[in-house]
């Protein structure tokens, strides 16, 4: 009988609500299939939902005046092509003023972004790494 009791107790469905607000806008320069930078979209769209996260995805030619609002949690800026980058004034402008999380995947951080982690930046070019820990070590 008790065998019964435990079967029937974990196959009963449980109804999880998710958090009020866990929407994430995700807006991206270019999706750049020819470097396949698609991928990236697609994986961080995958892991985001992973995370119970309502991810609405624009690329930045598509993005909307207002359309980043209290609504949701965060933003996360992803520069696929630098070569294009960042231009949408109407998306740079309401993410300047969005007070949520923000996250920049990607070159070129405007100066508003930099400010806003209390840093500054420098350009490298063509430059190669030691990280070291302990004994090991990786180019």
């Amino acid at each position: 009988m008790l065998g019964l009791f435990f079967i029937s107790w974990f196959s009963t469905p449980i109804n999880v609500q998710a958090a009020n607000n866990n929407r994430v806008l995700l807006v991206y320069d270019s999706q750049n299939t020819s470097a396949a930078a698609n991928q990236n979209i697609d994986a961080l769209q995958r892991t985001l939902t992973s995370m119970n996260l309502r991810v609405k995805t624009v690329e930045q030619s598509d993005y909307k005046k207002g359309e980043l609002n209290q609504h949701y949690q965060g933003v996360i800026t992803m520069i696929n092509w630098r070569a294009l980058g960042l231009v949408n004034q109407s998306f740079i402008n309401d993410r300047n003023n969005f007070s949520g999380i923000k996250l920049h995947i990607g070159q070129d951080l405007d100066e508003t972004e930099i400010k806003e982690l209390g840093g500054s930046s420098q350009k490298l070019y063509r430059q190669q790494f030691i990280l070291k820990n302990n004994d090991d070590e990786q180019l």
